[in-house]
């Protein structure tokens, strides 16, 4: 019987680089809501954390023992900004800032003296809470496909004996192929190494 054995390592390298992609898309995923999880008490949809005429929003992590100090500094230079703590643990504070655009250069200066940790957020029409849900969804589906893909390479692996059996015969092939080029051939001699019985 015919077995066309490269289409079949064909559909098997596709379904592996299908499967491949999926696990990255699941895992890139699991990020973002791992990225996503300090900032739940941010009700605003997330492609509205951008710029207007005269004000920007930024957001991002401060250690909470320097909120108090951080706001000091900036009302000493003037520095109008509008700070909502979003979470805060004895260690870190996870800040949405609002400031007027053209006091930028020097809030940033003073975010670095205190080590201020930006985040970006990627931009979706709903909140935090909402995009998570949305996550759980997605991730659900690529757990359905991901078996999916698994149990295909499963049904192909039926032929993996047929597969052994083609890669022995052409593996002697190439074997009896490289040996003619291994005989060290002259014009009327020539070498050869191997093995016999003893007998």
């Amino acid at each position: 019987l015919h077995f066309n054995y490269q289409e079949l390592l064909k559909e098997l390298s596709q379904l592996r680089n299908h499967l491949k992609n999926l696990f990255q898309h699941r895992e890139r995923l699991i990020q973002e809501k791992h990225l996503l999880s300090p900032w739940y008490n941010l009700k605003v949809p997330l492609d509205e954390l951008r710029a207007t005429e005269h004000c920007a929003i930024l957001l991002g992590i401060l250690r909470t023992r320097e909120y108090s100090h951080l706001l000091e500094d900036c009302k000493k230079k003037y520095i109008n900004i509008f700070c909502e703590t979003l979470n805060q643990d004895k260690t870190n504070s996870h800040l949405t800032i609002i400031y007027i655009q053209k006091d930028f250069e020097r809030l940033e200066a003073i975010l670095k003296e205190y080590h201020f940790n930006f985040v970006t957020l990627t931009r979706h029409k709903c909140p935090v809470n909402d995009r998570q849900l949305e996550i759980n969804r997605e991730v659900v589906v690529l757990d359905d496909q991901i078996q999916e893909a698994k149990n295909k390479i499963a049904q192909l692996s039926k032929n993996r004996f047929k597969l052994m059996i083609i890669f022995d015969y052409l593996s002697n092939i190439k074997n009896k192929e490289q040996a003619d080029y291994s005989l060290a051939k002259q014009q009327f001699t020539f070498i050869l190494k191997g093995w016999i019985k003893v007998k």
